[in-house]
């Protein structure tokens, strides 16, 4: 489905207003990504193609690969960031072209070793080859090219596959052209259905298993590497990216530094970029309160919720109001989420997970508590909302708290798992299928080195039982034939020429 001109610059505003409100897990976005977003509707339409055009779900598909991406720092990996060993070792490459005309990104899984010892080098690694195509290709679209030729049990990392097929999901949006599977050992069938299940619907009726007869449906001989029965004798030498050098002058967005305004009460304040485990020097503010607990909001389970609880107790010598904020405002309902305080006061605001959102990625959410000097305590709800939009920020006193899920504080049956929360059951269930995946594939390992060892044993007894059988033909033979020369010769010993039938 192709977006439209208003979908695309729709998106855009919803995003700009929502960054406006929350910030992002990773503490911003990256420059150059909101510069994409600004300036551009290429990578927009990307995401609304994936979703279908569907506005919320590509809102939320934004929101977390702009947080992804900050987080691990995408746009700033180079050659120079990623383990040689990686680079040289020609694990992933890009080579040739399909019949799409869209590049081929190609993972040689025979010379992958799952016990690497580096997986953040290698998720890097994996990055690295994303983003580079992505400058490539200015954003079309690639093929993913499993060669598991020669390949062993030894080499297969499941962990890897599902990294790769992760990326294309959720941070990569309409990238993927094919996933071809090349010449796949039959041990490895097993496995590869978990990987099926992995994939999105459109994601299966993009995934092909070829051999060098049907290889040619999809890439020409001539794009085709030799091993795989082409006519590209390339052989692998990692060769570095010539980049264009950098854009200068007023232009270039992707180069300014992005920070909220300073004297606004957003749920952070500073640079963009800067990781939220950053001093409280960031905070400005005068102690007007103190905060139980200061540092992470924790949650336990009531039975028919899941219950954070704040105590604020006034330590100024005047009154305060206090605002609590919090980065997905959807998620949990605060109460009382406004007030004000007079000097020595406490107050216990309560903090409860909504029902239908799903608790594993919750620790992720941050709340802000923001306190500012009032004249009066007294002062109505009304004039406290007045006030708070008309601070800016000024003399706003602000403290950060984390989430944090303690052991014990939700079960199985807790119902704040109903709903999005059978994603991460799903998620559970993949992981647990792909730990019984591997363990039956050790055990298929297992039992072929016992049948190999097995039959080596069987092979050395059929040759000595071949052996020991022509031996016995062989004394069988001598001996027939001095029996037979034996009786040949009893009638030269008859006597005096006499037959037979004269001696009866």
């Amino acid at each position: 489905m192709e977006p439209t001109p208003q979908q695309i610059q729709e998106l855009r505003t919803k995003f700009l207003q929502k960054l406006e409100q929350q910030t992002p897990e990773s503490g911003g976005v990256h420059p150059a990504d909101l510069a994409k977003i600004k300036n551009g509707d290429a990578w927009l339409r990307r995401f609304l193609q994936h979703n279908d055009c569907d506005m919320k779900e590509t809102l939320d598909m934004l929101w977390e690969s702009v947080d992804w991406r900050n987080r691990v720092g995408a746009n700033d990996i180079t050659e120079n960031t990623i383990n040689r060993n990686f680079l040289d070792g020609g694990v992933l490459f890009v080579r040739g072209k399909d019949k799409d005309g869209k590049p081929l990104l190609i993972l040689k899984v025979k010379k992958h070793s799952k016990n690497h010892g580096d997986s953040e080098g290698l998720r890097k690694y994996v990055i690295y080859w994303f983003e580079r195509l992505e400058r490539l290709t200015k954003g079309d679209q690639v093929t993913l090219f499993f060669d598991m030729a020669d390949a062993g049990l030894s080499n297969l990392d499941m962990e890897l596959i599902k990294y790769l097929i992760g990326m294309f999901k959720t941070n990569y949006p309409y990238f993927l052209n094919f996933i071809l599977v090349f010449e796949m050992p039959w041990v490895m069938n097993a496995a590869f259905k978990i990987i099926k299940s992995m994939l999105p619907a459109k994601g299966v009726e993009r995934l092909r298993i070829v051999t060098k007869q049907t290889l040619k449906e999809y890439v020409d001989p001539e794009n085709a590497l030799k091993c795989w029965g082409g006519k590209d004798e390339y052989e692998f030498v990692f060769e570095s990216e010539q980049l264009a050098p950098p854009k200068s002058g007023r232009g270039d967005d992707s180069r300014k530094k992005v920070t909220f305004a300073e004297n606004s009460h957003n749920d952070m304040i500073g640079d963009a970029r800067n990781d939220m485990k950053a001093t409280d020097s960031m905070y400005s503010g005068s102690n007007l309160v103190s905060i139980t607990p200061n540092d992470f909001l924790n949650f336990v389970n009531n039975g028919s919720s899941l219950t954070g609880t704040i105590t604020l107790t006034n330590t100024s010598d005047g009154s305060i109001s206090y605002k609590i904020k919090t980065t997905t405002p959807d998620k949990f309902r605060v109460r009382p989420s406004t007030g004000a305080l007079s000097a020595g006061s406490t107050v216990t605001i309560t903090i409860i997970l909504q029902h239908g959102y799903q608790i594993p990625t919750y620790s992720r959410d941050r709340f802000m508590v923001m306190c500012l000097p009032i004249e009066s305590s007294s002062m109505d709800p009304q004039e406290l909302s007045d006030l708070w939009k008309q601070c800016n920020g000024k003399n706003v006193e602000q403290h950060p708290l984390r989430c944090n899920l303690g052991a014990g504080s939700w079960t199985l049956d807790s119902p704040a798992r109903v709903g999005s929360a059978l994603m991460a059951s799903s998620s559970t269930d993949i992981d647990r299928q792909l730990a019984n995946i591997a363990k039956s594939v050790n055990e298929l390992k297992e039992a072929q080195d016992k049948f190999r060892g097995e039959l080596k044993w069987t092979t050395w007894l059929q040759w000595l039982s071949i052996i020991f059988i022509m031996v016995l033909a062989s004394l069988a033979y001598i001996w027939d034939k001095n029996f037979i020369q034996e009786d040949v010769c009893y009638p030269h010993h008859h006597h005096h020429g006499e037959s037979f039938a004269d001696m009866v």
